[in-house]
């Protein structure tokens, strides 16, 4: 800030930080409690209304409305200097909050559709080698618990006819191994058949 001033009502500068100003000229803000931005060769001036008060009645007249100005007079330079700054920072404020927005985005996706995505596989894999035990964990109503549902499901159905199928095989087992015990007895029948029909045999001849 290079200076402070206060205008009356036909903006001459009654008091300054900067004596050098008093008895200068400024022009006044016509609306009321508004403020003006004044652009000067090297400097930028923010003037201010001020309104008519009842403090106001013993030096001034109340047809003066406003009485006079507030004015800020700062560096052009500087003023731009220090808006450019912000503007930067504000500008690398936005860019760290929308890389912390899509770093959130990417850690919840992997966490909620990464992370049960690969269990998914690799659950999957296993029952592609032959392991048609293992059940996928159903987290919620989302596709991806649908999904694991029915990969349950899946499985489930595989077991039960793989149980069947065992089921087969062994009765099928059984049934092989009670045939093939009734033809040794059929075999070991006709040779004592055949032992008995020697020995009558020998019998009658003595």
């Amino acid at each position: 800030v290079l200076a402070i001033d206060v205008a009356d009502h036909t903006g001459k500068v009654r008091q300054s930080t900067r004596s050098q100003r008093i008895g200068t000229a400024a022009p006044v803000p016509s609306r009321l409690r508004a403020s003006h931005l004044y652009e000067q060769h090297e400097t930028l001036t923010i003037s201010y209304a001020i309104p008519f008060t009842h403090g106001c009645v013993s030096c001034h007249d109340a047809k003066a409305d406003p009485v006079g100005a507030v004015h800020v007079v700062v560096d052009k330079a500087a003023a731009f200097s220090s808006l450019d700054r912000y503007r930067t920072v504000m500008g690398l404020v936005l860019a760290g909050t929308y890389a912390i927005l899509v770093l959130l985005i990417v850690v919840m996706a992997d966490r909620l559709v990464g992370k049960p995505a690969h269990a998914l596989a690799r659950l999957m894999k296993k029952a592609e080698r032959g392991d048609f035990l293992v059940r996928a964990r159903v987290a919620g109503d989302d596709e991806l618990g649908a999904l694991a549902m029915a990969f349950n499901r899946m499985l489930r159905a595989i077991t039960s006819l793989k149980a069947d199928e065992v089921e087969r095989e062994r009765k099928l087992h059984a049934a092989e191994a009670e045939l093939s015990m009734k033809q040794e007895l059929a075999i070991v029948a006709e040779r004592l058949q055949q032992s008995n029909a020697a020995l009558e045999r020998r019998v009658r001849a003595q």
